[in-house]
Parts: structure tokens; C-alpha cells; sequence
């Protein structure tokens, strides 16, 4: 856009009222500020996502704290490393795939079957039941694939019929556990249920609506942003064999001798510094489509949309270097 308007006046082009376009990485810090700093997002751009009561459609600053507050907890890394069981099991149903396939004969599709993975993962734990979607034939995965009756439309668009199976179940599982008694154990492995029902959040705040919402958003977020960024690392590490040989003596050097994959715990691995690496690349590459909110420092603004450019030259200019060296 600048090369087609140039700015006399500097690095930053008006596109309309309510967007700027800037060519100047070093602008970054001014933009991407605090979160002590208040800011609204502009209600055009929230409404399509058609999850109105969710966090991530929060419009007011002062709404959106709490709500993701009530949260938080369940995003720690302590409740990331209770998941090691979860993981565990269902990346070795998806390697078991992988071997059923390269004895067989056949290909796989690495978005497919990363996503149905996730699902399964994301699924148990803040529902308490998955859909083995990594079982599926082809991987189907309502999210990944896809709003009159369900019946209806699964004449005419069954992967969409599909999707509001989905959001049916997550309504059934949230009522369900809404409806139990706080002694029912067999209800009490849905993370984002119990947080999102505990009586000190405001009743408000526990509306039906809400928590089928928030279901959705955490379902649809989780599976997409991590499945895009595993698809992409693995990607580029199947074509480079030197990567991928280097990055198997890490593993096997930091591991005991002997042990089993599934034993593998996060403590072990987030160490390791070609790993790490390799993880932050694939999240580079990847694009994810959620990026920190944008705010000005100093000033209280309702924004309206923003981009980031993570492979400009005046970013990676000086890792390229270090790369070719």
C-alpha cells in the first residue's frame, strides 16, 4: 500500500476513518501497549463471529476483563501439564494412523488430522467427552469442514449439518452439568462448565447463551490456531532432513534412556533449545488469525481492525543472518 501511496508525511496512511495502515516496525510498542490501557473494539468487527456472549465479542474493555478472568485459571501451565494424560493418548491414536497408512498405502492430509486431534484434546477436557474424530475415516471435523432443521440441511450441506451437531452437544453437555448436583463426580471433568457455573460469577454471567458461546469460541480457536501452526512445523521439518535429524538426538538426549513417548512430560521437553525454536517458527510461519488487541498508549479508542506483518526484512533481517552463518 505504500509503495502504491506514498506518504510525504511519513509511514502512516489513512485507509478511512477508522483504519491506518503504518510501514514502520519500530511503531510496534506504541501500538501493541499494556492492558491496563482501556479500549473497546468496534462492534462491526465482533458481530460477525455470531457468538455475541463470548469473551472474544466482549466489546467493553471493563466487561471483557472479568469475563476472561473467569478463565484464566484453566490456561495456566499448571492445568496444561494435567493435560499430559490427555495429550498423550490422543497423539498416539493419530501416530497409529500414521503407521495404518505407511503400511497400507496412502496419504493424509496434515490440517485434517492435526484438527481432529486437537478437537479430541480440547473437547475432553473442557466438555468432558470428544468425538474421536482422529478415528474418523477422513478425519471429519465439523470445524475444520463447515447454519433450518439439522435434518434439513443435512441434505443439502451435511458437513455444516455436521458443525451444529456440535454446538447442539456442547448445549446438551452444559445443561446437563448445569442440572447436576455440585456431588456428581461424573460431571466434574468439564473445566470450562465449572468455571463458567460457579456461583460467585454473576448470574448474568451464566446464561445458557453464554456458556454455549464461550464453548464454541475456546472449540473453534484452539483447534484452528494450533492445528494451522503444527501442520506448518511439521511441514518444513518432513522436508529437511538435517532439521529433523537434529532435532530427534535433542529429544532422545533429553529423555531418559528407554522411555516411552508417552512419558514424555512438558518439564523435559520446554528446555530444550532447538525444540523451542522450532516451535516458535512454526507459530511464526503459521499466521495465526489471533493476534493481541491493538490500543494506543494514551488515549481511550474503540478500534476497529488490525494487521501485522511477522516477515517483513526489518524483522528477520538480522535472523536471516545468523541462519546463513
Amino acid at each position: 500500500m505504500h509503495e502504491t501511496y506514498v506518504s510525504p508525511e511519513g509511514p502512516i496512511i489513512r485507509v478511512n476513518p477508522n483504519e491506518i495502515h503504518i510501514a514502520d516496525p519500530s511503531f510496534y510498542p506504541q501500538i501493541y501497549t499494556s492492558g491496563t490501557c482501556k479500549v473497546n473494539k468496534d462492534p462491526s468487527t465482533v458481530a460477525g463471529f455470531s457468538v455475541p456472549n463470548s469473551v472474544a465479542a466482549t466489546v467493553d474493555h471493563f466487561h471483557h476483563r472479568p469475563r476472561r478472568g473467569y478463565m484464566n485459571p484453566y490456561f495456566s501451565k499448571r492445568a496444561i501439564v494435567a493435560l499430559e494424560p490427555e495429550i498423550h493418548d490422543r497423539i498416539f491414536g493419530l501416530t497409529g494412523r500414521f503407521r495404518r497408512v505407511a503400511v497400507e498405502g496412502g496419504h493424509l492430509s496434515l490440517d485434517r488430522c492435526i484438527s481432529a486431534m486437537t478437537a479430541d484434546i480440547i473437547l475432553k477436557r473442557f466438555f468432558g467427552q470428544h468425538f474421536d474424530y482422529i478415528n474418523e475415516p477422513n478425519f471429519e471435523f465439523p470445524i475444520s469442514d463447515g447454519k433450518l432443521p439439522i435434518s434439513v440441511i443435512s441434505c443439502i450441506l451435511d458437513k455444516v449439518a455436521n458443525f451444529l451437531i456440535l454446538e447442539k452437544y456442547i448445549t446438551e453437555k452444559m445443561a446437563a452439568i448445569l442440572a447436576a448436583e455440585k456431588k456428581d463426580t461424573s460431571t466434574a471433568k468439564s473445566a470450562i462448565l465449572e468455571s463458567l457455573a460457579n456461583e460467585r460469577i454473576p448470574a448474568q454471567e451464566r446464561s445458557m447463551k453464554r456458556l454455549v458461546d464461550e464453548g464454541l469460541v475456546i472449540t473453534i480457536a484452539g483447534t484452528e490456531t494450533f492445528a494451522r501452526a503444527l501442520s506448518v512445523g511439521l511441514f518444513y521439518l518432513i522436508q529437511n532432513e538435517t532439521l529433523i535429524t537434529k532435532l530427534r538426538a535433542e529429544v532422545t538426549a533429553a529423555v531418559h534412556p528407554g522411555q516411552s513417548p508417552d512419558t514424555w512430560t512438558l518439564e523435559q521437553l520446554e528446555r530444550l533449545p532447538f525444540l523451542t525454536g522450532c516451535v516458535k517458527e512454526a507459530l511464526r510461519l503459521s499466521f495465526g488469525p489471533i493476534v493481541p488487541t491493538l490500543l494506543e498508549s494514551s488515549f481511550k479508542i474503540t478500534l476497529e481492525m488490525n494487521w501485522s506483518r511477522s516477515n517483513r526484512r526489518e524483522y528477520w533481517a538480522g535472523v536471516r543472518q545468523k541462519r546463513a552463518s
